[in-house]
């Protein structure tokens, strides 16, 4: 049976990495940066924080439970509805025919094997979200990636800034006192290093994702379209 979106089950191992992750990113922000910071600009910095979170969610989720089939396939799956609406998912724009799916499908369209169906103007399958990404979700993919990269961004500068106030500014020092008691100030500042690390590494890695697709979006193609030019390039040159 076709997958219809990331949220079935089985649950890629990527996916659940990536919520253990969010969550853990939470955690460090919530527990130990927004108690001790309660200035103007830590106030501003955790309602920042708070709308990143909310737009990483809202665009995890969309990418993750649209279904990204191809017209043809949808309509294949409801061969109802789409004679009540005149519609057979064939158009002038649908030339190939996939034996897997049994349905007309776009020239774009290709058959992910781990989805078992025809994805519109497929660009990958992602792991992350364990779904494929297509037309139908790309907005919100690239949504995700960016959101992601500005969180990660935020989470390594305020974690470098809670660690560095509390070490040289005594305000901060008793902030830190009043919400965590004799907990040493070496001690936080091992535990927003911790988190300033694993922020950074996770924004380096989404930010080069981020910037391949914005080059994939000028030059007009999906990552399955660029993967395909590079075999025949590499085909070429043998």
């Amino acid at each position: 049976m076709p997958r219809k979106n990331g949220f079935e089950r089985p649950f890629a191992t990527h996916q659940i990495i990536a919520w253990v992750a969010f969550t853990f990113f939470l955690l460090f922000f919530y527990i130990l940066y927004t108690p001790v910071h309660t200035t103007t600009s830590g106030i501003v910095l955790s309602i920042i924080y708070t709308l990143l979170v909310g737009a990483v969610a809202f665009n995890t989720y969309m990418t993750t439970s649209i279904d990204p089939s191809d017209a043809g396939v949808l309509a294949k799956n409801n061969e109802k509805q789409a004679k009540t609406n005149g519609n057979t998912g064939s158009n002038s724009l649908e030339t190939n025919y996939c034996y897997l799916c049994e349905a007309n499908v776009a020239k774009r369209s290709k058959h992910c094997r781990r989805c078992n169906k025809c994805v519109a103007v497929f660009d990958h399958h992602c792991p992350w979200v364990n779904t494929c990404v297509g037309v139908s979700n790309y907005r919100y993919f690239l949504g995700m990636l960016a959101a992601v990269f500005s969180l990660n961004v935020l989470q390594t500068a305020t974690a470098v800034q809670g660690a560095v106030s509390t070490s040289t500014n005594d305000d901060a020092a008793s902030r830190l006192e009043d919400a965590f008691g004799s907990l040493p100030t070496e001690a936080y500042a091992a535990l927003l290093a911790l988190s300033a690390c694993t922020s950074l590494v996770f924004g380096l890695l989404v930010g080069q994702l981020l910037l391949f697709h914005c080059g994939l979006i000028c030059r007009g193609i999906t990552t399955y379209e660029f993967i395909m030019l590079q075999r025949q390039k590499t085909k070429e040159r043998e």
